[in-house]
């Protein structure tokens, strides 16, 4: 009955013309679409991100790791490595299949079932070599994530710039334009040469052009923002609220152990060696058992009989004796790639402790030019201060006034462009030194 049932089915998709194997699971096969890999695998591991205490950021942050396109990516290479894994699992099991022939003359069926005896460990070892790519592709994953989200981070502190610097522009101009006023009234007095106005013009002209560039810088930033997966472009972004992490005394360079940069490597590395033990056991010879039966008919219905022949059995050893070197070519190669791989973790571990050393003295230095720049501002405030008190004395006039407004002014402008500095380097510092990968076995 069951040969009877097989036979069937075998006949039934040839007088069919159209049906398709993978149709009969009962899954689609049209093709996948961007948008169905911008969805998060079930696989994926939740990650924490520096949100600085924004909601606005926090609502970018959510929005990139299901949207992004790079996201996209990453999720249909770890879904390859899902069904790579899964091909290489089966090949442990009995492997069936059948043929069939039709001609003018009879139809014949072929019903076969083999067995590789695994004596030479070669199908365990190319299971290993997916099972190590396979989490290679989720380190992958996670990689891609922490690297989309810290561009959202710092696409969030350009466009919060960019705001600044534009309201920044339009105070500078209107300070510049009152300037021009005054010095035109004293140039008319005959108490300055026209070399003032010059330069008051030019300072007019400077403010115009930034005020000018500031759209432009805005719509640059939401645009970029929006390449990476954002849809809510917040209203209002408050850079100053932003606190910046506290660098230890000591810098722990073995935290770069657990990056997932490294871990990648090393899994790469682990695979490339196993596939290296693959090649090698794939040029020696196999044990393979199959069983067969088939049965030829003329018409469809002793076709469909069932009475196949007796089951054949089958014992053989396959594998090339002699060829002109390929097999130790490949040999070579994946030798090769062996080392090759061994050599870019090695340099990922390098690449990971001087990352950590960079962002760590980037930090520092950041954090130390915003003090410097806050100490100036502090400064030019005092002398607005006293420049106010001057001119409501008498001692001073309007010009004076507008050089310690213009003088504040920049001292903010300073403040606006060593915070965003350091925000940054906070972002890329936290990024460096973790949260790694504690089940990363080159952490181990």
């Amino acid at each position: 009955m069951i040969a009877r049932g097989l036979s069937a089915v075998v006949v039934a998709a040839l007088l069919s013309g159209c049906a398709a194997f993978p149709e009969f699971d009962g899954k689609p096969v049209a093709a996948l679409r961007a948008s169905d890999l911008q969805r998060p695998l079930p696989q994926e591991l939740v990650i924490s991100a520096k949100d600085f205490g924004d909601s606005g950021l926090r609502q970018m942050i959510a929005e990139a790791d299901v949207n992004g396109l790079d996201l996209a990516a990453a999720r249909a290479r770890a879904m390859l490595a899902d069904l790579a894994l899964a091909q290489a699992a089966t090949t442990r099991l009995p492997q069936p299949s059948g043929t069939a022939a039709l001609t003018d003359k009879a139809a014949t069926v072929t019903l076969s079932l083999g067995f590789e005896v695994d004596l030479s460990g070669r199908i365990a070892s190319a299971l290993r070599t997916a099972e190590l790519e396979h989490q290679a592709a989720g380190v992958d994953l996670l990689i891609a994530r922490r690297t989309l989200l810290r561009e959202v981070i710092q696409g969030w502190v350009t466009l919060g710039e960019a705001r600044t610097a534009a309201a920044r522009a339009e105070a500078r101009r209107a300070l510049a334009q009152r300037q021009v006023v005054i010095v035109e009234a004293r140039l008319a007095a005959g108490e300055i040469t026209a070399a003032s106005l010059t330069e008051a013009l030019q300072r007019v002209a400077a403010a115009e052009e930034a005020a000018a560039q500031a759209p432009g810088q805005i719509a640059l930033a939401e645009a970029r923002l929006r390449a990476l997966g954002v849809t809510s472009i917040p209203a209002r972004i408050d850079l100053g609220r932003a606190s910046l992490p506290s660098i230890p005394k000591e810098t722990d360079l073995g935290l770069s152990q657990g990056r997932p940069e490294v871990c990648l490597a090393f899994l790469q590395f682990k695979a490339a060696d196993s596939a290296r033990a693959d090649a090698l056991l794939a040029s020696r010879p196999r044990l393979v058992l199959t069983t067969s039966a088939t049965q030829t008919a003329r018409s469809l219905a002793a076709l469909l009989s069932g009475n196949l022949a007796p089951l054949a059995t089958s014992v053989s050893l396959d594998g090339a004796l002699l060829d002109n070197g390929d097999a130790r070519r490949r040999v070579d190669r994946a030798r090769i790639a062996t080392a090759q791989a061994e050599i870019a973790w090695l340099q990922a571990q390098a690449r990971g402790e001087i990352a950590i050393l960079d962002a760590t003295v980037e930090l520092a230095s950041a954090g130390a030019a915003l003090t410097a720049a806050q100490k100036g501002h502090a400064a030019a405030e005092a002398e607005l201060i006293r420049s106010r008190a001057r001119k409501a004395a008498g001692e001073a006039d309007e010009g004076g006034l507008i050089e310690a407004e213009l003088a504040v002014l920049d001292a903010q402008a300073t403040i606006d462009t060593t915070r965003a500095r350091a925000i940054r380097s906070a972002v890329l510092w936290q990024d460096a030194i973790g949260p790694g990968r504690t089940d990363c076995p080159s952490a181990q």
